[in-house]
């Protein structure tokens, strides 16, 4: 069963990865599940994760009636992510973020929730990225000094 964290939430990011052509990006995002891959199986409309999932008529109708864990169309590496105890600090610096990245903004091919903070990086722009989402942790953490 997925757990919460309480007030706290999770800034992530992460590397998607189609797995029949091998599409590749990254996306950023919040989450208040203590596991973050929870967020790419259970949560949010499970109804329309089903509708855009990539797998067959059949086991589509499966997850929707039978419980089972959604299967999302790419796969989901965690690449960082950082504690913020309060909800607007971790919402501000995801903000930050996609405001930084947005002239690398990646469109997939399929839709899923969070499909609007997806994009591209080079291997130092996504090391300046993890950069700063722990530098936001810490300093929102000693109280912005």
């Amino acid at each position: 069963m997925a757990t919460y964290m309480g007030d706290e939430l999770k800034l992530y990011l992460v590397e998607m990865t189609r797995r029949e052509d091998g599409e590749h990006f990254y996306k950023i995002g919040v989450t208040g599940f203590r596991n973050t891959m929870h967020r790419f199986t259970r949560h949010g409309d499970e109804d329309s994760r089903i509708q855009t999932s990539d797998v067959s008529a059949v086991e589509k109708l499966k997850a929707a009636f039978g419980g089972h864990e959604f299967q999302h169309p790419y796969a989901v590496a965690i690449k960082h992510e950082v504690v913020f105890d309060a909800e607007a600090d971790a919402r501000t610096t995801e903000a930050e973020i996609l405001k930084v990245v947005a002239p690398a903004r990646y469109r997939p091919t399929i839709d899923f929730p969070g499909w609007t903070e997806c994009f591209e990086a080079t291997d130092v722009q996504l090391a300046l990225v993890l950069e700063y989402m722990t530098q936001q942790a810490a300093e929102a953490r000693d109280g912005g000094e």
